[in-house]
């Protein structure tokens, strides 16, 4: 029996032999090793070609051959990009695909460029979009086209793409506060947030303190103070910061880098009953106002509005030109700062500021 070498065949049926994809792949050899009746047999009839090689007098089956799209693994592929790279590039405005596309484009090895045939089977992208993603790639700056028939896709070095996005995006944003600042200002409400919990009351306190870059203006009691103790040491040690506070029971020990007014308190048993409340001002922008009692439900606030910012800062300022007018104490220096810049202005003398 002749062997297999001296087959004679044409072309296309020696393709076959080899195992290419053309020859539809729907019939499994039958136990025999040649291909059964069916789909897979007429399919090649249909073809004009012979179900199974005639060889020299002995039939040779074919092989059967699954079509199944390829992704190139290894450093040519994206997956090992794909945790990393592809969220921030959505992030920048491309598409999950435009992202793959690019990344794909960066990872190749070829000096000349791929064909929008190797992006997509590189990346994954769809070959009937690829030439969609890859246009829109070239509009962002992303890429560029090198060469004709194929035209293969080049990436634009990282640095110049993002250079790119930046400037349009700088360009994009100018172009829109030109036109918002063409529309007429309204004034609009400022939020007001509420904290009931006494933890939650000074947990906000304490975020208040931390945001402060000019000056702080405090009133509160003892207990209060004991519990901002870190925020309130930080505060003392940030430079070039105005810190002004007011405690109704304070000791003569003060509070460390705060200039301190007292009511002293023990000595007027009806004050020492109060409910406590606490007040925070910061750069004279935002304050938290309200009580501070660990079993009620305090309603504090913390606002930007500025009619309740002036109402909380000039509520301190009164109980501290108080206490300087019984003391014989100017406190001009420490509550001048908060009061607006018209009303410094006409400062009145010794421990009797302007209101």
């Amino acid at each position: 029996m002749p062997s297999r070498r001296s087959c004679r065949t044409s072309a296309r049926t020696r393709s076959a032999w080899a195992g290419e994809s053309w020859l539809s792949p729907t019939k499994t050899r039958s136990a025999g090793g040649r291909i059964g009746t069916g789909a897979s047999r007429t399919h090649a009839r249909s073809r004009g070609l012979p179900s199974r090689l005639e060889c020299a007098g002995h039939a040779c089956p074919l092989r059967t051959v699954t079509r199944s799209r390829v992704t190139l693994g290894g450093p040519r592929s994206t997956t090992g990009m794909q945790s990393t790279a592809i969220g921030p590039l959505q992030a920048l405005g491309l598409t999950r695909s435009e992202a793959l596309a690019y990344l794909t484009l960066l990872a190749a090895e070829e000096p000349a460029g791929l064909t929008g045939y190797e992006v997509s089977a590189r990346s994954g992208v769809p070959r009937s979009a690829v030439y969609t993603v890859l246009s829109r790639l070239e509009a962002l700056g992303a890429c560029f086209r090198s060469g004709e028939g194929p035209t293969r896709y080049v990436a634009t070095d990282p640095t110049g793409f993002l250079q790119h996005l930046r400037a349009d995006s700088e360009a994009r944003l100018a172009e829109a506060a030109e036109q918002l600042a063409r529309i007429p200002k309204r004034r609009r409400p400022e939020p007001v947030w509420v904290f009931g919990g006494y933890d939650e009351v000074l947990q906000e306190a304490a975020r208040l303190l931390a945001a402060a870059t000019q000056k702080v203006l405090i009133s509160a009691w003892v207990r209060e103070l004991d519990a901002l103790a870190t925020a309130l040491s930080a505060c003392a040690a940030r430079p070039g910061l105005h810190r002004v506070l007011h405690c109704p029971d304070l000791g003569e020990g003060g509070v460390q880098g705060f200039s301190a007014w007292t009511d002293a308190a023990a000595v007027d048993p009806e004050k020492a009953g109060w409910s406590h409340k606490l007040i925070v001002v910061v750069d004279g922008a935002e304050a938290l106002i309200g009580g501070a009692e660990p079993t009620a439900d305090n309603d504090s606030v913390r606002t930007r509005n500025r009619s309740l910012v002036d109402l909380a800062t000039n509520h301190v300022i009164l109980d501290i030109t108080r206490i300087a007018a019984a003391s014989g104490r100017s406190c001009d220096d420490a509550v001048a700062p908060f009061m607006r810049p018209h009303l410094a202005a006409r400062a009145a003398g010794p421990g009797s500021p302007a209101r």
